[in-house]
């Protein structure tokens, strides 16, 4: 069978398999047979390759993502593996690959499409921030321009009412830092 004559569905494990982990975490759900992938793989997914000749781009039908279901058990395990990963695959399938850009999708994203899903009940990921400890303090940095970090220092889960991250944080040895990322509907990210 000619190869370049068959019909395919593209749907590669690296950016398109939502059943892997988000990130290579103990803590984070998932499988890593194939690696990891976050809303960012997602995104960064270039369905048409340059090295495709005119015959197989002539064959390809469409794109299509998986949620292997075999280690979910439950609906809102389901929504944390798809979302907000669905949001970027659908961008891949309908947008031009050239007009993408991560950091206005991002934006947007986390400005409006999670909104939606919140009104839908829909138990996405929320991407947690990173921290660099410097000679200016622990700067952390949240996931997404207009997200709000919270954080405590007692060792305590951080919540609404918690001190919002503005400028960095000076730890004194007994400190015990926690910080999260915090949706505009209070959603929070992982610890």
């Amino acid at each position: 069978v000619d190869a370049e004559s068959m019909d395919i569905i593209l749907v590669p494990a690296t950016h398109c398999y939502f059943d892997l982990k988000y990130e290579r975490r103990e803590d984070e759900p998932g499988l890593v047979w194939a690696g990891t992938t976050d809303t960012r793989d997602a995104y960064s997914y270039q369905p048409i390759q340059p090295n495709f000749t005119k015959k197989q781009r002539d064959h390809i039908l469409g794109l299509s993502s998986c949620l292997w279901s075999e280690t979910i058990i439950y609906l809102e395990r389901a929504d944390y593996m798809l979302f907000p990963r669905l949001c970027a695959f659908a961008e891949v399938c309908w947008s031009s690959q050239e007009g993408r850009s991560w950091d206005e999708f991002n934006e947007r994203l986390h400005a409006r499409h999670l909104t939606r899903l919140d009104r839908q009940d829909v138990v996405y990921r929320v991407p947690p921030p990173s921290a660099q400890l410097t000679e200016h303090g622990l700067i952390i940095t949240p996931p997404f321009p207009s997200a709000q970090v919270h954080f405590t220092l007692d060792g305590s889960d951080p919540d609404r009412d918690s001190p919002l991250y503005t400028v960095p944080i000076h730890l004194s040895p007994d400190d015990q830092l926690r910080f999260a990322t915090m949706t505009q509907a209070g959603r929070l990210s992982r610890i």
